[in-house]
């Protein structure tokens, strides 16, 4: 996974699939307002986050200086441990997505504020 420049994660996505990597940027269209007027807006379902399938034998030092590229997510000392995430994690967000590659957000709220939640992570 990568983290790209604030806004960026577009520029981010075509850049790293010109150098060949592999890349997945899962999107949401938006209603917005610019100069008075409700536009829709495509952006990033996680904003700043891209999916990239990497290998351990790839070479990753062209990547973190791709324009538009923040960072690699890293965990640990110095953060730079990678882990991956499985595979059934981009099937899914793929498998959500409607006809024209945007995935569709709920427009009522499922919870109300100052309602309680258990959030379970499960990977």
């Amino acid at each position: 996974m990568l983290v790209s420049k604030p806004r960026e994660e577009v520029r981010a996505f075509n850049n790293l699939s010109q150098q060949g990597y592999h890349t997945y940027l899962p999107l949401v269209m938006r209603e917005c307002r610019y100069r008075g007027k409700k536009q829709l807006k495509s952006e990033a379902l996680f904003s700043r986050y891209l999916f990239v399938n990497l290998s351990q034998s790839e070479n990753w030092a062209p990547m973190r200086s791709t324009p538009g590229v923040s960072g690699l997510v890293g965990f640990g000392v110095g953060r730079n441990q990678y882990r991956s995430i499985p595979d059934r994690v981009v099937e899914l967000l793929k498998k959500h997505e409607d006809e024209t590659g945007y995935h569709q957000l709920e427009q009522e709220a499922w919870f109300s504020r100052g309602d309680p939640r258990r959030i379970h992570a499960a990977l």
